[in-house]
């Protein structure tokens, strides 16, 4: 029984009991690669809840691009503190601390199945806080929001983003019962997962939950947000959506943040995170 009680949790957790079915954690001497296979298999972090789609990803991507092909053929009793050093040499440091946690996650699992007795020490460098996204200076932003005002669309796409401090996820799944005007109140209940993933097999635009329980939230609107809403106005649906009525894509919205910044003579970043 998954934690949250919906259909696509409960997909969800089937999804993972299966994959550890047909990927049971392996009874002799196995490598990394196997290892870390039946982990991802799993599904489960080490508190038993299920990751989220976007967070598959991530461990996915830093197994592909960093341990595997650092560890993937040692067996998994043999990687001592100096493969953990020699790893730690080849890997940026804005995503060392990320490719730690994700071996320290995987060689926990191998010690809870028996396949070696001791983690060896992995020393992570401590967290700045700091975020390797670059938010606009506030005047760019304004110029931002005065290109793309002769496009109501793109202009409250940006201000839900810029005003309220939605993520691309949130915005996505933003439905037009989340906006209340009489209240003033816009409330983020859900986020779209999936439409860029590349390595699980969520469906792109799958709704899921917000990134943490605090993450629902109800946020005033600001003056301007609510003109540029009222102006989009529909009974039902998504805010932003395609013609068709189906959920944008992190493509599209790249795409579509890139024209802006074009149009207000600004570098073409296109996160929308900023």
């Amino acid at each position: 029984t998954p934690e949250l009680n919906t259909a696509v949790a409960a997909e969800a957790e089937e999804k993972a009991m299966i994959e550890l079915e047909l990927n049971p954690p392996p009874t002799d001497n196995p490598t990394f690669e196997t290892v870390a296979n039946s982990f991802m298999a799993s599904g489960k972090s080490k508190k038993g809840k299920p990751y989220k789609p976007a967070d598959l990803n991530e461990k996915w991507s830093i197994l592909k691009t960093h341990l595997l092909p650092a560890w993937g053929e040692l067996q998994i009793n043999a990687i001592e503190a100096k493969h953990i050093a020699k790893l730690m040499d080849t890997v940026g440091e804005k995503r060392l601390r990320n490719v730690l946690n994700v071996a320290s996650r995987i060689l926990g699992y191998a010690r809870t199945n028996g396949f070696i007795a001791v983690v060896p020490e992995i020393n992570r460098p401590d967290a700045t806080g700091a975020s390797d996204v670059t938010p606009y200076e506030p005047e760019h932003y304004e110029a931002l929001l005065a290109a793309s005002a002769p496009e109501p669309y793109w202009y409250g796409a940006i201000l839900v983003g810029g005003d309220l401090g939605l993520r691309a996820g949130e915005l996505m799944g933003l439905k037009w019962g989340d906006v209340n005007f009489a209240e003033n109140t816009v409330t983020v209940a859900r986020s779209v997962v999936g439409s860029s993933l590349k390595w699980t097999e969520t469906k792109a635009g799958t709704f899921g939950t917000t990134k943490s329980k605090s993450s629902k939230r109800t946020i005033p609107m600001s003056d301007r947000v609510r003109d540029a809403l009222q102006t989009l106005q529909k009974p039902s649906g998504l805010v932003f959506s395609r013609k068709e009525g189906e959920t944008l894509t992190h493509g599209a919205l790249k795409r579509g943040l890139h024209r802006m910044e074009a149009l207000a003579k600004l570098p073409l970043v296109g996160r929308f995170h900023r």
